[in-house]
């Protein structure tokens, strides 16, 4: 398990309590799965998130689409023609350095409309950083260390 101390958007730290990704149990909940295609985030983190994303957005002209229950994006969705103005989304992780995503690794983008590659793990403790957030990055673990390192790197 990974123990993620933070979040910034932009490099500004969206305010997350401490011990956020952290269970009943006071031990880390956080992942990193190859097999879960999206990044799922424990609610409180999920909600804070999207109200810092929210507050970015509205800078840009583009309008906020309704998303239905059959989408894996829960509720960060966007209309807008090849918007670019997408900001960086870093994870802070104790005993590694960070993790910064990159917009196609963040977002679900497509021609006219873009949407947040995260949800709310609903009704678990458990957050997963999943296959779409580690698109073109390296992740290295080093046994002996104990310490994970992540780079960015064009893997297509």
């Amino acid at each position: 398990m990974l123990d993620c101390i933070g979040m910034n958007v932009n490099r500004i730290n969206i305010g997350l309590p401490k011990g956020a990704f952290k269970g009943y149990d006071s031990i880390s909940r956080f992942i990193i799965d190859t097999v879960a295609p999206f990044t799922t985030l424990v609610p409180n983190a999920y909600i804070h998130l999207t109200n810092v994303l929210i507050d970015y957005f509205k800078q840009f002209r583009v309008w906020r689409l309704l998303t239905t229950d059959d989408s894996p994006f829960q509720s960060l969705c966007y209309q807008s023609w090849h918007f670019y103005l997408f900001p960086d989304i870093t994870f802070q992780f104790q005993d590694a350095n960070c993790f910064t995503l990159k917009p196609e690794a963040a977002f679900y983008i497509e021609e006219d409309r873009f949407c947040l590659a995260m949800s709310s793990s609903q009704e678990t403790e458990l957050s997963i950083l999943g296959a779409h957030s580690q698109r073109n990055h390296v992740i290295i673990h080093d046994i002996e260390k104990r310490q994970l390192s992540f780079y960015p790197k064009d893997c297509s």
